[in-house]
């Protein structure tokens, strides 16, 4: 349920990187590449020698409990093939690296003018991804038979086909849209049932598309300026670090006791969102002093 916000992520990378100028692509997508390189390899790095450098501290090791090392070839397999980055310690981070990669091979589509023919292709990358998830229960489920690049790609690729074909979107009512939202992701609930086949993924799928022509018809609505300026130029730093304040706010729990504490379990998830605006807030403010310092 509400696993709408990384497809949405992708499909806002490719709404703002579409143009008619083939030129402009290329050097978009080259400019963001470089800059994504850049957040992987030295978040990923970060998160390697802190948390493990943490675990290290508290228990004499690295690979503690249930969890035991695995060879460096099977780990290099994940992360070529998965993007899974889980022996940092940042999960998370899996976003980056797909997103890295999905920019080299729009580079590729971009330089061959390939854009039409994938398009077409688009229902049927929908069709697998939601495939690939119900038939999970058939094979090992720490793998994928799709790969997150390819997931990553598939909603880039929505991302461009929304902003050429906006005006077919813009025809869409918004009470339409809305009710998609609410079917998808009531149809994502789905995974929480004790069935076989889980089609969940097919609720998400709906959910994503529709949330997102929602903000495009309503693109002119804002919440809150300082929401927008975190959104604008710090949303990959609120990703990046969400996951350390995560930790950091278990610490505190446990340290104060509030880790049995139900009524707080419940609040924290609020908690560390809150923490990780803040934490992006006091970034803008740094910035705006370095700025001012130097004019």
């Amino acid at each position: 349920m509400f696993n709408f916000a990384v497809p949405i992520f992708f499909m806002t990378s490719g709404y703002f990187a579409f143009s008619y100028d083939k030129g402009w692509i290329e050097k978009t997508m080259q400019r963001r590449s470089k800059r994504i390189l850049f957040l992987a390899f030295w978040s990923t790095m970060l998160y390697t020698l802190v948390i493990n450098g943490l675990k290290l501290m508290k228990n004499g090791c690295i690979f503690v409990g249930d969890i035991e090392p695995v060879s460096a070839l099977y780990m290099i397999a994940r992360f070529l093939l998965l993007q899974d980055v889980g022996f940092s310690g940042g999960v998370h981070l899996w976003f980056l690296w797909a997103l890295f990669w999905s920019y080299c091979i729009l580079r590729v589509i971009n330089h061959f003018s390939l854009w039409n023919k994938v398009y077409r292709l688009l229902p049927l990358c929908l069709l697998v991804i939601i495939l690939s998830d119900t038939i999970r229960v058939y094979y090992d489920k720490s793998w994928h038979i799709v790969g997150n690049v390819s997931m990553g790609m598939t909603y880039i690729l929505l991302g461009f086909y929304a902003a050429k074909y906006k005006e077919r979107i813009f025809k869409i009512t918004n009470k339409s849209l809305a009710v998609a939202v609410v079917l998808g992701e009531l149809i994502s609930l789905g995974a929480f049932l004790p069935i076989k086949y889980d089609f969940s993924q097919t609720g998400v799928v709906i959910a994503s598309l529709a949330l997102f022509a929602l903000a495009m018809n309503n693109s002119y609505v804002k919440i809150w300026n300082g929401l927008e300026i975190i959104g604008r130029d710090y949303s990959l730093n609120v990703y990046i670090f969400h996951i350390m304040v995560l930790y950091g706010v278990n610490y505190i729990m446990n340290v104060s006791g509030l880790a049995d504490c139900i009524w707080f379990l419940n609040v924290k998830p609020i908690v560390v969102v809150l923490a990780t605006l803040s934490w992006a807030a006091i970034l803008h403010w740094g910035d705006k002093k370095i700025i001012n310092a130097n004019k």
